[in-house]
């Protein structure tokens, strides 16, 4: 049965075992691809790009890895019963040490029969009880119920009927939050298909749509998009955005707040899972249930395209093309494909390589595209010919190991709204034209170059969000000219340049910088400088694993009265907070975690206004933060 909870029992298995040398997670879903399965092992097993193996190099990395280390396998939502690719498979990991173990989640009783070596473990559905707690707390706010007898009598008789099925009774809790009007409640309580629910997948699927079609109308494209990426895919907050504004789905307005409403209304509807949070609490990625990701597909219907090694084809109908086929190294494009009308292209898997001639074929025949998403694909040139995209708005060419240059054809693309080149390793140089990207909002880059000066994109006037994440030669990043024309900046993000020692000074002009995030530099002195000085907007500034910092820098007292967030962790070298921290009667979030050396608090600090206080992993004197913090998290 579909939401029955495998997989959420497998992940607090995953969780809870720490007798194993390593632990491994894979999701499955509709391929059994080894090939994919293999790459994704070694990718989880060494955080390293694993795109470009082939076959053979995969098969040799993944049993160098597991040689003789007794490992935990999580292989999710299986469906292939196949038994020769299972033996395959087999075959690889057989080089594991004594006691390895390979948990299989699936619905399909011959895939369990097939790869069993212990007899298979049957879900039980969750009973009455356990389902009317779920969904009464899903329903009502904290003993809401007592005042609504009446919605609590429906209420049970909805959940009889729901086969214990966990993800329909928190679907069906969470559609009828907000309604109190009885006459609802007893119209879920009498529909068909909740009266016929048996488990099956397609009767499970019918009731979650009831959760999409009480969706607000600007909330609908949104969902339904998201079947354009690969099951199980991890959704980046910030990227998903982008791409809804590339598409046209939202109404441009202010990102940050938007974006954040739209991910609490779905997640509020139990329409999202596995919500990561950065260490602010903003929701940085998430994902869907397979059978919402169905339901998405569904909802789009034939204007998107899923192109597999069984279904090479779309047709003229198609707006959104999902390609889930695999080597494309001497690939043409197909014939077959004429959706000449595509507003947006994504590789749903890693593709080892792919051909010039194939790249040029998504750009000839697909001249509308609004989004082009080619993350983890492997080439070395993108085609000048990218220039004729005249309405492309988002261009992904993350985790590229083989990408040196981008085309100046790409200076063309006056529309382009998201550039995305992080883990680009090799990448060498920056278009010289730029700056002629005059949309451009969101930027990401990696780069092995050892500084950014004289690459002009600190002069993209409607850039708001900009990341630059592993630069690990990085020493400098722009000039010290030009930068007040990023009169548009509100985010400025620098993960992962362990060899950036200072920020320029110029940072100062950023008047509308709201949001900073410095994360793993392990050579950057903040205390150098006036870089933090001018940023008269700055609300949110977190600062992790900077071991240089000593003390918050000077220049933060001129942003004291509008800073609202301020987190550090990580930081060894932090041994106190300046006096002048009381004059930051704006803040409402303070996180300090894991800085060893700050061994007390300045006496203006209990004056604070702030609403959350949190202090872990360091000694500052119990009995002091009692006195000054009685209500904080310590």
């Amino acid at each position: 049965m579909g939401g029955i909870g495998k997989t959420a029992l497998a992940k607090l298995v995953y969780s809870n075992v720490d007798q194993f040398d390593i632990k491994l997670w894979v999701c499955i879903s509709d391929k059994f691809d080894i090939q994919k399965i293999l790459q994704d092992i070694l990718k989880d097993a060494t955080h390293e790009n694993t795109s470009n193996y082939s076959f053979g190099e995969l098969v040799e990395k993944v049993q160098t890895v597991l040689n003789g280390k007794k490992f935990f396998l999580v292989l999710d939502d299986l469906w292939e019963d196949d038994i020769r690719l299972w033996i395959e498979l087999k075959d690889v990991l057989a080089v594991g040490g004594r006691g390895s173990v390979i948990l299989i989640t699936t619905r399909i009783e011959k895939v369990a029969s097939i790869t069993q070596t212990v007899e298979p473990y049957h879900l039980d559905k969750l009973s009455d009880s356990v389902c009317w707690f779920l969904f009464k707390n899903l329903a009502f706010k904290d003993g809401e119920e007592k005042m609504y007898p009446r919605l609590g009598e429906i209420g049970k008789s909805i959940v009889s009927k729901c086969c214990g099925n966990p993800l329909v009774v928190r679907s069906l809790g969470s559609l009828l939050r907000s309604e109190r009007d009885e006459g609802e409640w007893v119209r879920v309580m009498n529909m068909d298909n909740l009266n016929q629910l048996d488990g099956q997948y397609s009767t499970v699927k019918q009731l979650l749509k009831l959760s999409y079609d009480k969706l607000p109308s600007h909330l609908k494209p949104c969902f339904a998009h998201l079947s354009l990426f690969a099951k199980d895919n991890g959704y980046s907050a910030d990227y998903l955005f982008y791409c809804w504004s590339a598409l046209g789905l939202l109404r441009l307005c202010d990102g940050s707040c938007l974006e954040h409403k739209i991910l609490i209304e779905l997640l509020s509807r139990s329409m999202l899972q596995d919500v990561t949070l950065a260490f602010d609490k903003e929701v940085c990625t998430f994902k869907i249930h397979d059978l919402l990701h169905d339901l998405a597909g569904d909802v789009l219907g034939t204007e998107l395209a899923v192109v597999t090694r069984s279904n090479i084809s779309a047709p003229d109908s198609s707006r959104y093309i999902a390609w889930g086929l695999g080597d494309l190294s001497d690939k043409e494009f197909p014939e077959q494909v004429k959706a000449r009308k595509a507003r947006a292209f994504v590789f749903r898997y890693v593709m080892r390589s792919v051909s010039q001639s194939f790249l040029k074929g998504i750009i000839s025949e697909m001249p509308c595209l609004r989004v082009l998403d080619l993350e983890g694909s492997q080439f070395e040139e993108l085609p000048s010919s990218i220039g004729k995209l005249k309405h492309l708005r988002a261009l992904n060419l993350s985790s590229n190991a083989l990408l040196r240059s981008i085309p100046e054809s790409i200076c063309k693309l006056l529309n382009l709204e998201s550039l995305l080149l992080v883990k680009c390793i090799q990448l060498k140089r920056l278009p010289r034209g730029i700056y002629k990207l005059t949309s451009l909002r969101y930027f990401c880059l990696t780069t092995c170059q050892t500084s950014l000066v004289g690459t002009n994109f600190n002069r993209l006037p409607s850039l708001q969000l900009m990341v630059l994440h592993s630069c690990m030669r990085l020493v400098s990043f722009w000039d010290d000219d030009d930068v007040g024309r990023l009169t548009s900046l509100r985010k400025l993000r620098i993960v992962n340049c362990p060899k950036l020692a200072t920020l320029p000074n110029s940072m100062k002009l950023l008047a509308g910088l709201e949001e900073l995030l410095i994360v793993n530099c392990d050579e950057l002195d903040l205390e150098r400088g006036e870089c933090l000085s001018g940023l008269l907007s700055l609300q949110k500034l977190t600062i992790v694993g900077v071991p240089r910092l000593s003390c918050l820098p000077n220049g933060l007292q001129s942003v004291a009265t509008s800073l609202r967030y301020l987190g550090i962790k990580d930081c060894g070298g932090l041994a106190e907070l300046p006096n002048w921290f009381q004059s930051c009667v704006s803040l409402q979030d303070l996180r300090i975690e894991n800085c060893r050396n700050l061994l007390s608090l300045p006496d203006g600090i209990r004056h604070l206004n702030s609403q959350s206080l949190v202090f872990h992993g360091y000694h500052v004197c119990q009995t002091v933060c009692n006195q000054w913090l009685p209500h904080s998290d310590i």
